[in-house]
């Protein structure tokens, strides 16, 4: 059986702008704790979901450093999955995730290789080598056991800098 679910049901950790203005990416890569990013926990209980964060209209709002500043203010075995505009990931009973829609969606994950660097309130986040998988239409991404058939980049964030991206374009 295969579910689609709509992208605000997704998550055991939302992102709940709660009454503030929404996070940009080059405003909380300047504070770990920016006051735009706030979380509400157990939304709703989708158990194939736990350690999922999610958001949407991704690339082009640019919101890359806003969900590397999500996921690193979670435990490590954390993921993020994040949509852009008319796309959607289809996941079965399995975890297996095809995408599907005119984009892509991007998986956001800590490996073996990320360092926390700096990530403390009060300070530019130092976030380097978290994998970014591109998953484009008619690809898969299983939210198991993290296997897909899609491209993949260690990308950093220096909120130090004015392009605080590495590589430039994450995207």
């Amino acid at each position: 059986m295969v579910h689609q679910l709509e992208w605000r049901y997704w998550t055991d950790s939302i992102y709940d702008p709660d009454g503030v203005l929404g996070a940009i990416s080059s405003e909380v890569v300047t504070d770990f704790c920016h006051e735009t990013l706030n979380f509400s926990s157990r939304f709703v209980s989708i158990p194939m979901l736990d350690n999922a964060l999610t958001d949407t209209h991704f690339a082009e709002r640019d919101r890359m450093g806003r969900a590397a500043v999500s996921l690193a203010r979670h435990s490590s075995n954390y993921f993020n999955i994040a949509a852009s505009e008319a796309t959607s990931i289809f996941i079965n009973s399995e975890g297996e995730g095809i995408v599907d829609g005119s984009a892509e969606v991007y998986i956001l994950k800590e490996t073996a290789q990320t360092k926390r660097t700096a990530l403390a309130c009060g300070q530019a986040v130092q976030y380097q080598d978290f994998l970014r998988v591109k998953v484009l239409p008619g690809q898969s991404y299983n939210i198991y056991t993290h296997t897909h058939s899609s491209s993949e980049l260690a990308v950093s964030i220096n909120g130090n800098l004015s392009n605080f991206y590495l590589p430039n374009n994450p995207y």
